[in-house]
């Protein structure tokens, strides 16, 4: 037996055991009628980007909030609360997703717009 022939064999058992399933995946999500429908909307669910982003940006600055308080060297904790000021939450979402910026995935603007959101 040569290389090219258990290669041969290989691919054409891969091919052979996954288009069957292509075809039953195909059969579920176009010729089942109302069930088609349904997995339809669960395979294919529509993404709010600006939430889930958002949500988690929020999250990770959560949480570094909360390192930064409890790391105070110290200092008086502040029993008085305030609100957020939109260059502290533009601040803290640059060092949230700094690593994101350093590799020039995300721009200046970008982060502006997740903080806007």
């Amino acid at each position: 037996l040569s290389s090219s022939k258990i290669l041969t064999v290989v691919v054409n058992s891969i091919v052979l055991i996954m288009f069957p399933a292509q075809v039953v995946y195909w059969i579920i999500l176009y010729c089942v009628g109302l069930l088609s429908e349904i997995y339809y909307k669960s395979a294919n669910e529509d993404l709010n980007v600006h939430t889930c982003v958002s949500g988690v940006g929020l999250r990770m600055l959560s949480a570094m909030c909360a390192f930064k308080s409890y790391s105070n060297n110290g200092q008086k904790w502040s029993n008085e609360t305030r609100p957020i000021r939109a260059p502290e939450l533009f601040e803290g979402m640059c060092s949230v997703l700094e690593t994101h910026m350093v590799n020039d995935v995300l721009d200046d603007m970008e982060v502006a717009q997740l903080v806007a959101c």
